[in-house]
């Protein structure tokens, strides 16, 4: 699943740690459901949120901002899947926010960001181990997330 980015940016002025509750209760959810409409799938892969790129649409700091909630949403994801044998992370290493994979819009990924996305999900089916996380940054807690 790949969620996260939208509720991100029409939510942009809540408080940083309401908002990281916000998203990673969706991410949360969405396990949830699939693990409750499909009890014996083996595996959950949750896509990483991307960075936001260069935009007329935000300002540098409001780019740098956003971002680094992404970044705290992103470790985030990492102690879920620590802490749930069934969920890990599709890492997107190669998608960064000033590495020229993004859409003039700053949101999307161009044709060159695509690609890597789509190796990215590609490698990660293929991976028979799948990519599964031995550490985690903090203990994890559902809905406890203002220590970030």
């Amino acid at each position: 699943y790949h969620v996260g980015i939208n509720t991100i940016l029409q939510n942009q002025r809540m408080r940083e740690a309401d908002l990281i509750n916000m998203v990673m209760g969706e991410y949360e959810d969405l396990v949830d459901a699939t693990k409750s409409r499909y009890p014996s799938t083996p595996r959950i892969q949750l896509s990483e949120v991307f960075p936001l790129g260069p935009s007329k649409k935000w300002t540098v700091s409001t780019r740098a901002r956003l971002n680094a909630v992404i970044g705290k949403i992103n470790r985030l994801l990492t102690v879920l899947a620590a802490n749930d044998e069934r969920v890990s992370i599709i890492r997107h290493l190669g998608i960064t926010s000033d590495n020229g994979v993004h859409a003039r819009d700053g949101l999307h990924l161009n044709e060159k960001g695509i690609d890597i996305f789509t190796l990215g999900l590609s490698s990660s089916l293929a991976d028979s181990h799948f990519l599964h996380n031995t550490y985690a940054f903090n203990s994890y807690s559902r809905n406890t997330y203002s220590h970030w």
